[in-house]
């Protein structure tokens, strides 16, 4: 997790899931369908992957600083929590022996006879580049990420600790599964899929989101504290929109955002909605979702072109004079009620899952 407003472990994590692609030449075995902060037993796991060949689960701890007790104190409660086979990987800066003598000891005392452990360190070119791409506007990051490629060595297995037999063949089954758009959380997992592929640069699109039968609106941190974009595919009220919600403390944000609404008409969308504290673009829903889905992804494209580079800190908002547009007409998009009850909901920079837990109170 990123601390003192840094994100290089998150940098790092979104680069190995998509980028990186030396896993079996570093392992001896591949590493499939990599997801980033997942929850496994109770816990965050910074990214979950998996090896098809063994069928088993590959669970990493990430960490771009020295490896230290913290650390090694939440590896062993994570084992404890119901890992009772896979690959365990903690990626670091670099590795004392005498923490990694405590962790295999460790192991061998409570019987962790079906983990595999592997201690990764990052090469220091490494370090830096990520140090660099930190520095970055955020939107810029992920069409950098494909540099650390470059660096010979990136990562080196320091430590490796096998338990497993090469022939052993666990009992997970394969996360790759056909989505039922007749339940909401695969609807909302089909979306999240089609804006990571069109959005890929956007990286709070890159972690997962909370899924349960009732929660059909996606929320991610739009940048600044307070901030958030809101998607739905299809609400409570058989309608698809993106949004910006700002809450009360960023409410002269809003206010900012509306003297320039004909700009924001022109370059982001002719029917763009203006209230209470939110601003977005509602339509009537289409029976085929990936027809929502694209929909969706062109307007939210264009929204964070316009808006991110405010809300993440490149601009400062300019108030504009108003310009006369011709009224554009469109069938489907309607204009809409927005009003509804405030609730806060924790700041995004930190494990993203939370985000969503209090997200359906918007409705």
């Amino acid at each position: 997790m990123s601390i003192n407003n840094s994100n290089k472990e998150s940098i790092f994590s979104i680069f190995l899931k998509d980028f990186y692609q030396s896993w079996e030449q570093l392992l001896g075995f591949k590493v499939e369908n990599i997801r980033l902060e997942q929850r496994h037993a109770g816990k965050n796991v910074d990214l979950l992957g998996y090896d098809s060949r063994r069928r088993i689960n590959v669970f990493f701890e990430m960490q771009v600083t020295k490896a230290n007790k913290r650390y090694l104190a939440r590896l062993k409660e994570m084992m404890n929590s119901g890992y009772s086979e896979g690959v365990v990987i903690w990626v670091a800066s670099s590795f004392d022996d005498e923490l990694l003598k405590d962790l295999v000891e460790w192991m061998k005392e409570n019987k962790k006879k079906y983990i595999d452990f592997y201690a990764l360190t990052i090469n220091e070119s490494g370090i830096r580049l990520l140090q660099e791409l930190n520095g970055l506007y955020k939107l810029d990051i992920y069409n950098q990420l494909d540099r650390l490629n470059q660096i010979d060595k990136l990562l080196t297995v320091q430590y490796s600790n096998k338990n497993l037999s090469a022939s052993h063949c666990g009992t997970v089954e394969p996360v790759n599964r056909e989505l039922d758009f007749s339940r909401v959380e695969d609807v909302k997992k089909g979306l999240l899929s089609k804006l990571r592929l069109e959005v890929p640069y956007f990286l709070n699109f890159h972690y997962e989101k909370k899924m349960n039968q009732n929660d059909r609106i996606m929320t991610v941190g739009g940048g600044k504290a307070g901030i958030y974009l809101r998607i739905s595919s299809k609400d409570v009220r058989y309608r698809s929109f993106a949004e910006l919600f700002f809450e009360q403390s960023k409410n002269d944000w809003f206010e900012d955002f509306k003297h320039n609404e004909q700009e924001i008409k022109t370059k982001v969308h002719p029917d763009i909605v203006f209230g209470d504290r939110r601003l977005g673009v509602y339509f009537k829903t289409d029976e085929d979702y990936e027809v929502i889905f694209s929909e969706l992804a062109e307007i939210i494209e264009k929204m964070l072109e316009y808006f991110a580079p405010y809300t993440f800190g490149k601009e400062e908002i300019l108030v504009e004079k108003q310009v006369i547009v011709t009224p554009m007409i469109r069938r489907r998009f309607v204009s809409v009620e927005t009003e509804c009850a405030e609730e806060g909901i924790v700041t995004e920079d930190s494990y993203r899952i939370q985000l969503e837990e209090r997200s359906e109170g918007y409705w």
